[in-house]
C-alpha cells in the first residue's frame, strides 16, 4: 500500500503540468520535474513511472485547478457575476498563463505524443464551455444561443491565453478578459 503523499504527488503533478505546457512531454524529464517539485528524482519514478503517467498528472493538475475555479466562480450570486469571476480569474492569472500556458496549451502540446491525455485536457475546456452555457441559460438565453455565447467566451479566453503564452506577454489575455467582461455585463436575453 502506498504511503501518504504529503503533498509530494501534487507538487510533482504541478511541476509536470508546467513543464508539459512549456516544453512538451519530451521536455518534462524526471530530473527537471524533481528539481521544480523540490523532491528527490526517485520520488518522480515512484509517482510518475512513465511518460503517460507524467501526461496524466499534468492534465490532472490543470483539471483540479479548473474545477476549483469553477466551484469558486459558481459561488457568485448572479450568472453575470459568475462569468465575470471567471474572466477576472483569467486576467489575474495572465502572467502565469503567459509563462506556462493554459488548458488549451496543454491539450495542444499533448496532441501528438499522448492523445488520450490531450483529449482529457481538451475536456477541461469543453467542461468550461458547458459551465458558461449554463450561466447564459440562467440569464435567459435559449440553449442554442447560450452555447454559442459560451463558446465565444471560452474561445476568447483560451485563445488569448495561448497567444499570451506564445508571445510571453500577458497583455492579450488581460485585454480580452476586460473586453469580454464588458460584453458579459451587457448580456441581456431578448427572449
Amino acid at each position: 500500500m502506498p504511503r501518504p503523499a504529503s503533498g509530494k504527488r501534487e507538487r510533482l503533478a504541478e511541476a509536470a503540468a508546467e513543464l508539459v505546457r512549456t516544453r512538451g512531454l519530451d521536455g518534462a524529464t524526471i530530473a527537471v520535474i524533481a528539481e521544480r517539485a523540490k523532491v528527490p528524482p526517485g520520488s518522480v519514478f515512484y509517482y510518475l513511472p512513465s511518460k503517460e503517467a507524467i501526461a496524466d498528472a499534468a492534465v490532472d493538475a490543470v483539471a483540479a485547478a479548473r474545477a476549483q475555479g469553477i466551484e469558486q466562480w459558481s459561488a457568485a450570486p448572479s450568472p453575470q457575476e459568475r462569468l465575470t469571476a471567471y474572466l477576472d480569474a483569467a486576467a489575474t492569472n495572465a502572467k502565469d498563463v503567459a509563462a506556462s500556458g493554459n488548458a488549451g496549451t496543454l491539450a495542444a502540446s499533448l496532441r501528438a505524443s499522448a492523445p488520450d491525455a490531450a483529449a482529457r485536457a481538451a475536456k477541461i475546456v469543453t467542461d468550461t464551455v458547458e459551465w458558461a452555457a449554463e450561466q447564459f441559460v440562467e440569464v435567459g438565453f435559449s440553449a442554442q444561443a447560450a452555447n454559442a455565447r459560451a463558446l465565444h467566451l471560452v474561445t476568447g479566453i483560451e485563445g488569448a491565453g495561448q497567444l499570451a503564452h506564445a508571445l510571453a506577454d500577458p497583455t492579450p489575455l488581460e485585454r480580452e478578459a476586460a473586453h469580454l467582461s464588458r460584453w458579459v455585463a451587457n448580456s441581456r436575453s431578448n427572449a
